[in-house]
Order: C-alpha cells, then sequence, then structure tokens
C-alpha cells in the first residue's frame, strides 16, 4: 500500500523536501477507533486476512511502512467506508442519515445523538460540545448467535468454510463476497438429488444429474 502510494505521488509530482501531505485511509474492517487517526484491528472480514495487524494500530501500521519507504506522507484520518459514504452524500446534499455498503460485505453508519452514546466514559475535551456522533453499526455482525436470522442448509454449508466461521452472519446472507457460493451450494444440492419420483426413464431435477470439477470445487475463503 505503501508503495503505490509512494507512486502515486511521483506520478502527479513529489512534494517539495520539506513539506508532508496529509493523507486520510478508508478502512472497510472492524476497528476500535480511538482517535481521528488511530484505531486497533479487531478483525479481518470479507475473506482477507494478513498476520501481525489483529490488535494493532492499522494507521500506525500504514505510516510505518511509509517511513520505510521515504513517502513524504502522514497518516492523519482513519474512516470506515460507510462513514466516508454518509459524509459525502451530506457534503454533496447538505446532510444526511444513513451511509450504507453493499458490496464485497456490508455495513452501515448513522447520525446519533450523544447524549444516547452510553458507551463513551470519557469524552475528548476538542468534542465536548459535540451534539451528534456518527455511529459505524458493522452490521454484517448482526445475529452471530443465530438466534433470528432465517440460516438455511446452505448458509451453513459456506459459513463452514469460511475463514472467520460463527461471525458476520448477517454479511454471509446478502453479500457479493459469498452470494456466489451459496448459488453453488444449492445448485449442487439440486444435481445430487434422487430422480424426479415416478419418470421413466429417470429424469433429474437438474443438469440430467451431472456436474463438473469447476463447479464442484468451492471458492469461499
Amino acid at each position: 500500500m505503501a508503495k503505490c502510494v509512494g507512486d502515486f505521488m511521483k506520478e502527479l509530482g513529489n512534494p517539495p523536501a520539506h513539506e508532508c501531505l496529509h493523507l486520510g485511509m478508508t478502512f472497510s474492517f472492524p476497528v476500535e477507533q480511538t482517535a481521528l487517526g488511530a484505531g486497533r484491528l479487531l478483525t479481518w472480514t470479507k475473506g482477507f486476512s494478513a498476520t501481525g495487524a489483529i490488535g494493532n494500530d492499522v494507521v500506525q501500521l500504514l505510516q510505518d511502512s511509509l517511513d520505510k519507504a521515504e513517502v513524504q506522507c502522514k497518516c492523519v484520518a482513519l474512516v470506515n467506508d460507510t462513514v466516508g459514504t454518509l459524509l459525502t452524500r451530506g457534503y454533496l446534499t447538505g446532510g444526511c442519515f444513513l451511509g450504507a455498503i453493499f458490496g464485497t460485505g456490508t455495513n452501515g453508519a448513522y447520525v446519533e445523538d450523544m447524549s444516547a452514546v452510553t458507551k463513551l466514559k470519557k469524552i475528548d475535551p476538542s468534542i465536548k460540545n459535540a451534539t451528534k456522533m456518527i455511529i459505524n453499526t458493522e452490521w454484517g455482525a448482526f445475529d452471530n448467535a443465530r438466534h433470528v436470522l432465517p440460516l438455511t442448509r446452505w448458509d451453513n454449508a459456506l459459513d463452514r468454510i469460511s475463514i472467520n466461521p460463527r461471525y458476520q452472519a448477517f454479511e454471509k446472507l446478502i453479500s457479493g463476497m459469498y452470494l456466489g457460493e451459496i448459488a453453488r451450494n444449492v445448485l449442487i444440492y439440486l444435481i445430487d438429488l434422487p430422480p424426479i419420483p415416478g419418470s421413466n426413464p429417470p429424469r433429474y431435477y437438474l443438469f440430467n444429474g451431472h456436474s463438473t470439477k469447476k463447479f464442484n470445487f468451492a471458492d469461499c475463503s
């Protein structure tokens, strides 16, 4: 990532040696954000994984790489993609209440009254007069306990081969990362069904009861 930033800056023309450009990073994974430019990664989602990142400040990890690559850039802000979506719409239209992502994964952020945010035990002096806060819901993890969502055998089959079984339950039901594998599981089920009762000669529900090597391969890391 640091190399990509460095190459981009070279392409546009590096700033003078005494200047350091400010960088904002959109990060689409659950973090515990402790400051505008700091956040500890809680877990990977959407099939992504990298060693040595969970539990660490992702902004500092990026900054260390930028410094090592001698890129004249300082990461000063961290934002979730749903928050970025909300703010962009608000900037363009003058107001926005909800930002949502429906892509590889899914998530949403909304505007809440500060008085309702009871999780905040200590208010930063710089925001003590604020009345609103944007809340990143991480709704992709809704019902990880599996008490509400209507899960099927095909959803369970997908969950077992994912990199995070029993997590991101809602996300795995509706997101682009997983829908293809769910469809494959359903089709394999139909292919494997016995012949239609009473058919003579035997007739199968799908593809004459035959699959292919490529179709048999599960792809949901």
